[in-house]
């Protein structure tokens, strides 16, 4: 095993057309400056895992217009679903595609990669279904004594205690992954911010958007966290995306990065 490069990107709400913004962002500019970035990175990327809400409405035409953009970058492109995608007009859009990938298995130098779908449709939060309980299962018994990085949207980390943040039932999932000792890391998208937790001795990762960045109330706090807007704050000024450095079978470095 030789080092490699993987790259995060996150919450993305690409708009459907030119000229539309979100809370005062252009979010295929703020997604082509991501993407400026990433092609200077030294050493370059060897992938990228993008952890979902793609765009903003789950169009086709949005999905679209985000496989063009992704067109610049000259690695594969790993997709799956957040609360605000639709999987079926993601399937449709990028069976075609010549750099985006929905699948849920993917091998590099050594690694299993294994993508999970914690979406529950028309809710905010998210929670693994049996089926995707199974496929982690076999995921992992494929995996062997191989290293395993898992990435899903909902991170079952402790980052906001408002639900709608959350992953719901986490329980299954933490025991799954405590029983496996290969795996080296968690990677989740959804709460628009960076942290880097240990839940159940599973080091947990999350990534900030490439939209905007939040800032979320904690449980010590005196506000209605069910409220979004009480509970939360956007800085459209600050977007990111993770950067994980792998070497053998081991995470050798992460971090964010700005622009």
């Amino acid at each position: 095993m030789t080092q490699r490069r993987i790259i995060q990107i996150s919450d993305i709400h690409l708009t459907a057309y030119p000229n539309q913004d979100l809370y005062g962002v252009d979010t295929a500019n703020s997604l082509e400056r991501a993407i400026t970035d990433i092609q200077n990175l030294e050493p370059a990327a060897d992938l990228i895992i993008v952890t979902g809400d793609i765009t903003e409405d789950g169009s086709e035409t949005s999905y679209l217009r985000f496989a063009k953009l992704m067109e610049a970058l000259n690695c594969p492109v790993y997709v799956l679903s957040g609360n605000h995608d639709l999987p079926a007009n993601m399937a449709s859009v990028f069976a075609t595609s010549p750099i985006i990938k929905y699948q849920q298995h993917i091998e590099l130098n050594g690694w299993h990669l294994l993508l999970l779908d914690s979406q529950v449709p028309g809710e905010e939060f998210g929670q693994l279904d049996n089926n995707q309980l199974l496929l982690l299962e076999q995921g992992l018994e494929n995996a062997g004594q191989a290293p395993v990085l898992v990435a899903l949207h909902h991170t079952p980390g402790k980052v906001c205690p408002s639900s709608g943040c959350q992953l719901h039932q986490p329980e299954d999932l933490l025991h799954m992954l405590s029983e496996a000792p290969n795996v080296q890391a968690v990677i989740a998208g959804h709460t628009h911010n960076d942290s880097d937790q240990s839940v159940n001795g599973i080091r947990v990762l999350t990534c900030p958007s490439t939209f905007a960045y939040a800032h979320h109330a904690q449980i010590e706090d005196n506000v209605d966290h069910e409220d979004f807007w009480a509970s939360h704050q956007l800085d459209i000024n600050r977007q990111g995306y993770r950067i994980i450095d792998i070497n053998g079978a081991e995470i050798t470095a992460t971090r964010i990065a700005w622009f």
